[in-house]
Formats: structure tokens, C-alpha cells, sequence
């Protein structure tokens, strides 16, 4: 679906979030999942994971994304009287590190490097490991950088981290566009006056309240042709 991008400038700078947009998370979830034994404790786990993250930025600390990984999977077993044992937490963790492509991501950013964009990559986690997870996945050559909120101590949405991109790139932030599956880093990336495309993953939906991003699609490919 294509909205109000063309009543905008066209981006120049493209911003892709990692995990999910990019990223296939289905061999993490498959494994939470069978270690508690229930088909909602990965999304328990990830929405606690974002939503402590966020309670560090918010309190003025910082945590490497990592340990928050980890703290907040011993909670969502706790919570149910279940035991998980480190080698398995680590054996979790790990599987971050090797996770695939969404099978249309290599098409769709090489449709959009064709098209001219500058494409960088944004993360909550550690620069280390966004490195590993993009090299692993074959995706490293199309971005010119690979940042991380290592930089800034503050997780997305918080606006420094948006802003730290745009101003490594120097690129004003109506000229930047972030592409994630998630709409709350939709929304972060609006209120620091970017542009948005939305990647409707199975199960990821917009937040109500917040303005229409430029462009959303089921795939990054729908997205990539609608910008050509």
C-alpha cells in the first residue's frame, strides 16, 4: 500500500532495522518455545526484552542488549515456576548469531541500491553481534555502515539514536527513511521527522495512533518496487 510519499521528497538515505526486517527470528522462537513448552513464550520473551531495554534508556542507563537478552529470559521462565539452565540460555543467545535472511531481503536490497539509495543498517545490538548476524546472513555488502546504540547508550526508539545515524550520515532527517517490522521504531523514527516504510511481517500490525509511514508492504521487495 502505498500512502502520502509522493507528496515527499525522495529519501536518500535508506535506515533497516535488523532483527525481524531483515532478519528471520522463527529458529529463535522455535526454541523458547520448546523449552518452556508454550507457543507464546518467545513473544513473551521479545516484548520483555524490548520493554526493559527501554526501561534502562528511560532511567538513564545502559545495558548491552545481550545481558537484557538474558536477564529478561530468566524472568519469563520464572514467571512460570519453569527452569532454564545457562547452557541453554547461552544456546539461545547464540542462535542471534545465525539467524537467516527473509528469503526476498537480497532482492529487495539490491533493487534498492540499483534504484541509488545509500543503505545503512540500525540495531539494538551490539555492534559485534549486528556484524556477525549480517555477515552470517550474506548481507553486509549492500550497506555502506552498520550501526548500533552501542554508540549513544540509548535503545531505540529513543530520538539520539535516529539522530546519531542521520548525523554520521549527514543526512537531514526528512531525506532518511527507516524500514523496520515494528511499529513502535516506526514511530520513533516519525518523531524525529523521518520518513517510515513498514514491513507487515506475519503478525506485525501499526499502532493506531500513530501517522501512516510513506510506504508499507508485506515484503521488503513490495516496498523496494513501490520506490523505484
Amino acid at each position: 500500500m502505498k500512502s502520502k510519499a509522493s507528496l515527499l521528497e525522495k529519501p536518500q538515505l535508506l535506515i533497516f532495522d535488523v532483527n525481524e526486517t531483515l532478519l528471520d527470528l522463527s529458529p529463535v522462537k522455535s526454541r523458547v518455545n520448546e523449552l518452556r513448552g508454550d507457543a507464546h513464550a518467545f513473544k513473551e520473551w521479545f516484548s520483555l526484552l524490548l520493554h526493559y531495554s527501554c526501561v534502562e534508556s528511560l532511567t538513564g542507563n545502559y545495558r548491552e542488549f545481550g545481558s537484557i537478552g538474558k536477564a529478561t529470559l530468566k524472568m519469563v521462565f520464572q514467571e512460570y515456576q519453569k527452569d532454564i539452565q545457562e547452557k541453554e540460555i547461552e544456546e539461545v543467545l547464540g542462535l542471534m548469531g545465525t539467524l537467516p535472511a527473509h528469503k526476498e531481503v537480497p532482492e529487495a536490497l539490491e533493487l534498492f541500491r540499483h534504484a541509488g539509495y545509500t543503505l545503512v543498517a540500525l540495531s539494538n545490538g551490539s555492534l559485534d553481534l549486528v556484524q556477525k548476524q549480517l555477515d552470517h546472513a550474506g548481507l553486509s555488502p549492500f550497506f555502506e555502515r552498520i550501526f548500533s546504540v552501542d554508540v549513544t547508550g540509548k535503545y531505540k526508539p529513543d530520538p539520539a539514536t535516529y539522530k546519531h545515524v542521520l548525523d554520521q550520515m549527514q543526512i537531514q532527517a526528512n531525506k532518511g527513511m527507516l524500514l523496520a517490522a515494528h511499529a513502535w521504531d516506526i514511530l520513533g523514527a516519525q518523531r524525529v521527522g523521518m520518513q517510515t516504510a513498514f514491513v507487515s511481517r506475519p503478525g506485525k500490525v501499526l499502532y493506531p495512533e500513530a501517522p501512516l509511514p510513506e510506504y508499507s508492504g508485506n515484503s521488503l521487495v513490495q516496498i523496494a518496487v513501490q520506490m523505484e
